[in-house]
């Protein structure tokens, strides 16, 4: 190793010590998105809205990113508590000022719509083969094609046609993405909140109850009617006395 090496690897060394920068390489297998799809949880279509930096309780550093849900398949209704603000995350990210740089993590832009591969963890959903769980929407005409930043030429591994990947998520989940229909689903579920608040057996309930507030107020009356006929028959007899 010559003196030239030497000064490069110490210098590269001062420089890690000094920014704080954490550097972790990855490398990346040529697995078919088939594949990829049969080992996840499921398959998520949105809008990149923003990204923060998180440090999980078992203290590894991960960044964040935000999307709002336009598709799914593979996760139910249930799982998407809030369709602007699903959250999936993957490793590497700033965390007291230390950069944490992992490499081969996917690359979001503002506003940018994608195609992601989820997989539920212990904190949340993750992209279980980051860069290669990421793929960007491209238009070809009327045609949609989805294209990883990894392997991106090789066609079924990179990028694949829309129509072809929604049959292989229907193979792998069992249905194609499905768009979210949010008002749907919430009025279904106001609607089914109030029929089993309001079961026969309760209303049963509230009618007897009612039933058992107006016999009070019938012997009511009736003890108004008696006081009555006796009050009317003792003036009655005073006035035949006089």
């Amino acid at each position: 190793m010559n003196k030239v090496s030497v000064f490069l690897r110490l210098s590269l060394l001062s420089y890690l010590l000094v920014t704080g920068l954490e550097v972790k390489a990855t490398v990346f297998i040529e697995t078919p998105i088939k594949d990829r799809l049969q080992h996840s949880s499921g398959v998520i279509r949105g809008k990149f809205l923003g990204k923060v930096y998180k440090k999980l309780p078992t203290g590894r550093v991960v960044t964040e990113a935000t999307i709002k849900v336009q598709g799914f398949s593979g996760l139910t209704q249930n799982e998407i508590i809030n369709h602007h603000n699903f959250k999936v995350t993957y490793p590497g990210g700033v965390w007291q000022g230390r950069v944490y740089k992992v490499h081969g993590t996917p690359v979001f832009h503002q506003g940018e719509e994608v195609v992601l591969i989820v997989q539920k963890g212990d904190f949340g959903y993750l992209l279980p083969n980051m860069a290669m769980s990421k793929f960007r929407i491209e238009k070809n005409g009327k045609e949609e094609v989805l294209r990883a930043a990894v392997f991106s030429d090789k066609k079924g591994v990179g990028h694949i046609n829309m129509n072809e990947f929604d049959s292989l998520v229907n193979e792998s989940f069992g249905e194609p993405i499905h768009k979210l229909v949010v008002d749907k689903y919430v009025d279904k579920g106001r609607k089914s909140e109030v029929k089993r608040k309001r079961s026969p057996a309760s209303i049963a309930k509230e009618q007897e109850e009612s039933e058992d507030e107006k016999i009070p107020v019938i012997w009511f009356v009736l003890g108004l009617g008696i006081l009555g006929f006796f009050s009317n028959h003792l003036f009655k007899g005073r006035g035949n006395e006089n």
